[in-house]
């Protein structure tokens, strides 16, 4: 094999690299950090805090991540994914373990919702498209789906392993063995080539350094917020986000109330994320062939319809009915993020990259925090969770408008 052989196989090798942490680090950030949902059950029978009150822990959560987003984007674009990734794994590794001795309501808001949703941010797809965009100039939609697919595979595993410690060991045992993983994954940071896997491909054109690059990068942002096109994406991210999470946050205990069993409604959660990484995987393909309008609507509509069926259930107690929402819930649930993230390395390609995709990630995912918080709020103010699915019902609609009539991000 010759040099040039060598360094080409090599390069390969790193590439598959960067997508295989991108996905593992999403798998563990948003897997764990999801783990809520379960823990919302025996948090609610054994403390008397009101439903607005355990909600909004996760409204927090999307909050501090979403706050945090152009943070982590600065810090990549200066220091690298070590760091970002290494104190993602640490500060939220320890807020999980602190968590298991929790007894106050703040303590909760602190640890699972601030420290978690920093952490997860920091874990999440900020790094993982600035560094996929350095070494995949061809096939970047696929890789980044791939990556996407994480969070989904976190919620097949880590919920349902999560409710299983719940109903055998406790809550507190759960916290303790969640961050305990988290830790243990720190060591293995040591051994990878980051000065490799920072660098990209040989096709990768870092733009030359300035005097000052974050006062570039803060300019280049500045700019991209003048273009309808990034308001776009915003409001896409914001109504997506809003309509997933007022349905997803209480729909394990929703599930409960409405007579499954703990572990039954942990499962359906977790198959609708496994469901989920079906539709990231595939979104390149899906991109290629019907284009980013038709896959958002198409995706809007199932995400619409899924509910429909949630709500259903809140009259009628059916298993069919439970398995369509997972359905139809599940395969869309995911997929406009992966296909924002691909507009937004097409469009904001460069040393700003993360700075811009992190203010995208901030200004839109504050819907997950406003979602979460109003499920509670709702179900608080009607005594039921119908208004909440309504609301998500609405929300699609508004989600779905800047890919109709914005033409630059529906063909990007």
């Amino acid at each position: 094999m010759t040099d040039a052989q060598r360094q080409q196989a090599s390069n390969y090798k790193i590439a598959i690299l960067v997508v295989a942490l991108a996905f593992v680090f999403n798998f563990l950030g948003r897997g764990v950090g999801n783990t809520y949902m379960a823990f919302l059950v025996p948090l609610d029978r054994e403390y008397e805090w009101t439903r607005t009150a355990t909600a909004s822990v996760y409204s927090f959560y999307m909050l501090a991540s979403a706050l945090a987003a152009p943070l982590v984007g600065v810090i990549f674009d200066r220091f690298g994914p070590r760091i970002v990734y290494r104190s993602g794994l640490i500060i939220m590794g320890c807020a999980y373990l602190l968590a298991s001795h929790l007894t106050e309501l703040w303590q909760l808001y602190l640890l699972v919702g601030v420290l978690s949703g920093i952490s997860v941010s920091a874990l999440g797809m900020i790094p993982a498209s600035a560094l996929i965009g350095r070494w995949y100039q061809k096939g970047t939609s696929t890789a980044i789906g791939i990556a996407y697919a994480g969070f989904g595979a976190g919620n097949l595993l880590i919920v349902p392993f999560s409710q299983y410690m719940i109903s055998t060991e406790g809550w507190r045992a759960g916290y303790e063995v969640l961050g305990a993983i988290l830790l243990i994954c720190v060591p293995f940071t040591f051994l990878l080539p980051w000065n490799r896997i920072k660098a990209g491909s040989p096709d990768y054109q870092p733009v030359k350094a300035e005097s000052d690059q974050s006062q570039k990068r803060t300019a280049l942002l500045k700019s991209a917020m003048k273009t309808p096109d990034f308001w776009s994406l915003v409001v896409v991210v914001f109504f997506a986000s809003f309509a997933v999470f007022v349905v997803m946050v209480q729909a394990i205990i929703f599930l409960v109330d409405h007579g499954f069993s703990a572990t039954h409604a942990a499962a359906a959660f977790g198959i609708t994320g496994m469901l989920s990484v079906f539709g990231m995987v595939s979104i390149g393909w899906l991109l290629h062939h019907f284009g980013n309008r038709n896959v958002v609507t198409f995706s809007f509509l199932l995400t619409f319809i899924g509910t429909v069926f949630i709500y259903i259930l809140s009259y009628k107690h059916s298993p069919i009915i439970l398995w369509l929402y997972v359905l139809t819930f599940g395969l869309s649930q995911g997929v406009r993020g992966p296909i924002v993230s691909v507009i937004c390395t097409r469009l904001y390609a460069g040393s700003a990259h993360a700075t811009i995709y992190g203010t995208i990630s901030a200004l839109g995912t504050l819907g997950s925090a406003t979602g979460a918080w109003a499920s509670g709020f709702l179900y608080d103010y009607s005594g039921e969770y119908r208004l909440g699915f309504m609301a998500g019902m609405v929300s699609v609609f508004l989600g779905a408008i800047p890919f109709l009539v914005n033409k630059k991000i529906a063909n990007a």
